[in-house]
């Protein structure tokens, strides 16, 4: 099953090449733009304005765990649950502590 983890995180950082080159291509041709806003100031609203829009809709549709997840079947839960604990995880759904989380970066 680690395999599977392998690959989803391959997917992830494969998708920011795509990422990239769609930005690339976006930020040539807002550059073309003539008006009294510099390329700069359009490029800004337009990736600024879909990253808060798209921030919105997670915080929304996504849930915070697989457990709360509004799609999936039972067994469908299940499912991710067993593959998150097979993945090295040993619990899943436990609350976040910043304390606790803290202690690794102190000098």
């Amino acid at each position: 099953m680690r395999n599977k983890l392998v690959f989803r995180i391959a997917l992830y950082f494969g998708s920011a090449i795509f990422a990239t080159a769609f930005s690339g291509w976006l930020s040539f041709d807002v550059f073309q733009i003539d008006s009294k806003l510099h390329g700069w100031q359009y490029l800004f609203l337009i990736e600024g304005g879909l990253a808060i829009l798209g921030g919105f809709f997670a915080l929304y549709w996504l849930p915070g765990t697989s457990a709360e997840c509004r799609w999936l079947t039972d067994s469908e839960r299940n499912a991710a649950r067993a593959r998150m604990l097979c993945d090295g995880l040993s619990m899943v759904n436990e609350k976040f502590n910043l304390k606790e989380a803290m202690p690794p970066f102190k000098g």
